[in-house]
């Protein structure tokens, strides 16, 4: 695993609370990073992922957020994310829906 960067990190903040406010429960997002073109059912997460994308740090954010995911319970995930958010314990998982650089449904569990 590489070092941390404050600004993966930074990126990372942004993106893990933008699902983390999303009124849905399940997320699903692809990018296609050649064409620029996102594709996202909740707009905060896409807004978010286009200034990621914009920034040209998508890579450096990919990278970032999968170090930053635990070996999943579910055997269909890629990993989750464990997180405690106003005294409740929840996760987020993800899972691979095709072979776009970012091509995620992401389902959060509390």
């Amino acid at each position: 695993m590489s070092e941390a960067s404050i600004s993966s990190l930074k990126l990372c903040e942004l993106f893990i609370g933008s699902v983390l406010s999303s009124n849905l429960q399940a997320i699903n997002v692809t990018v296609d990073k050649v064409a620029k073109h996102i594709i996202c059912s909740d707009e905060r997460v896409r807004e978010n992922i286009r200034l990621i994308l914009g920034a040209g740090a998508l890579d450096a954010f990919i990278s970032q957020l999968t170090s930053l995911l635990h070996t999943p319970s579910d055997s269909n995930a890629i990993g989750e994310l464990k997180y405690r958010l106003n005294g409740q314990v929840g996760k987020i998982s993800f899972y691979k829906n095709g072979s776009a650089a970012i091509d995620w449904k992401m389902v959060r569990k509390e």
